[in-house]
């Protein structure tokens, strides 16, 4: 939120993926108060957990950030935004059935490697 309120869009835009990132339930509990598990999908740490994300105090309702709210939903519905958030739903689900050796190797490097 701090780079968009101070005009700095593309770091912006590079945070909002981070952010999802880091925690994929975080933007739609920003947006509706709560948010639905994605089945296959296991958090692999507490930051990336429903639970973490439904405590974040930060609400698109909230009106010091309807414009960010604004902002962040073309942001996320953006095609080279929606392809990666596409890719990283897929790495993640690959990851737990590839067994381990090059080709596991390669998902993780794709799925950490992947910037807007």
């Amino acid at each position: 939120m701090t780079y968009f309120y101070n005009k700095k869009v593309g770091q912006a835009r590079s945070m909002a993926f981070n952010a999802f990132v880091a925690n994929p339930y975080t933007w739609e509990v920003f947006f509706t108060g709560t948010a639905t598990g994605v089945e296959g999908i296991k958090s692999s740490s507490n930051w990336e957990g429903l639970e973490l994300a439904l405590q974040l105090p930060y609400r698109a309702n909230q009106e010091q950030y309807v414009d960010f709210s604004s902002w962040l939903q073309e942001c996320l519905a953006e095609p080279n935004m929606q392809e990666l958030i596409q890719t990283y739903f897929d790495l993640k689900l690959k990851l737990p059935i590839t067994p381990f050796g090059t080709l596991r190797t390669s998902l993780v490097e794709q799925l950490y490697g992947l910037k807007i």
